[in-house]
């Protein structure tokens, strides 16, 4: 999103704060410049990337660190089931997801999928890609009662399909 390449874990915050998004004025801003910001008028839902390989534990701990001071709700999802778990271990009042897709690979396809996982991550709730709302496995949590958000949805159609099938919907389009 940046006319910089290479990996942002080999760049300090600061480095990162100098950078511009998409041809644009903005740069890119801290978690804690963000929540002080927006100083609790919304509720949050924060995704932490990963991948197999990365210091999860770091990761969570600097993340709720900064979350700590926001005085809103907030949720944090990921499509690591290692991070719902270390939630549920390290900071069990922190609402928490795991995202899921089968769609493209990111080292995390299918796991949501798998009941062991599941059963091991323990979220408060899944967020699945839109693509895989008709599966059994979405259609049987959602059965159960327990939430089920969806992403990304891109349309008006997608929107009307996918409120039939999920609780909440995550778009990247103002107004979807």
């Amino acid at each position: 999103m940046t006319s910089s390449n290479g990996p942002v874990g080999k760049r300090t915050a600061s480095e990162l704060g100098l950078l511009h998004l998409a041809d644009s004025p903005e740069q890119i801003v801290s978690l804690a410049a963000f929540v002080g910001q927006v100083a609790g008028q919304v509720p949050l839902l924060v995704e932490l990337k990963s991948r197999p390989e990365i210091d999860i534990v770091r990761l969570v701990e600097a993340v709720t660190r900064d979350l700590a001071a926001y005085e809103g709700d907030y949720a944090i999802m990921s499509f690591d089931p290692r991070i719902c778990l270390l939630l549920a271990e390290r900071h069990p009042g922190i609402i928490r997801g795991l995202v899921g897709t089968d769609s493209y690979r990111n080292g995390f396809e299918g796991m949501w999928r798998d009941q062991a996982t599941l059963s091991r991550a323990d979220p408060d709730f899944l967020a699945v890609d839109y693509r895989d709302l008709g599966r059994t496995e979405a259609r049987r949590w959602r059965a159960l009662c327990r939430p089920l958000l969806t992403w990304t949805i891109q349309t008006p159609d997608e929107r009307s399909n996918a409120a039939a099938l999920a609780d909440a919907l995550i778009s990247e389009e103002q107004g979807l």
